[in-house]
């Protein structure tokens, strides 16, 4: 069976346009909305357990809400960075964690920043051969090395 070539280009453009439309799926997709939202607000929903997922990147938090909408906020420093970090962790009523799943992907991975991050009151790096008092990192305090 042969096709006249009137139905041959009628195939070859129904497949082009079938093709460009596949593409442009594959390029956006529908359900990666994204919502661009302050730091108030952020904190605000992690404390009302609105937040299943939380990423920290370098400049920004990223974070999936319960209904599966992606929410975007800027963070501006490591100070903010920290105190998401510490919100993210606190406990619920049920003890536990308010954001069930964290990631930090900042990549600010200072000894002073990992002092604070372990919450202790003091860290030892005995490979490095010093001491550094977690407390006086928090509040960005002169470091109290020994």
């Amino acid at each position: 069976m042969t096709l006249s070539s009137t139905a041959r280009q009628i195939v070859f453009w129904v497949l082009i346009i079938a093709g460009a439309i596949l593409l442009y799926n594959l390029v956006n997709p529908r359900g990666a909305k994204t919502e661009a939202i302050d730091l108030t607000t952020l904190t605000k929903r992690i404390d009302e357990g609105g937040i299943k997922q939380l990423t920290l990147e370098q400049n920004e938090a990223i974070a999936i809400d319960v209904s599966n909408q992606e929410l975007r906020a800027q963070v501006t420093s490591d100070q903010i960075r920290n105190e998401i970090f510490k919100k993210a962790n606190e406990k619920n009523q049920d003890g536990n964690p308010k954001v069930l799943k964290f990631e930090d992907k900042s990549g600010s991975s200072s000894y002073f920043s990992d002092a604070y991050h372990l919450g202790a009151a003091a860290v030892h790096y005995r490979h490095l051969g010093f001491h550094a008092a977690a407390d006086a990192v928090r509040w960005k305090q002169s470091a109290l090395i020994w």
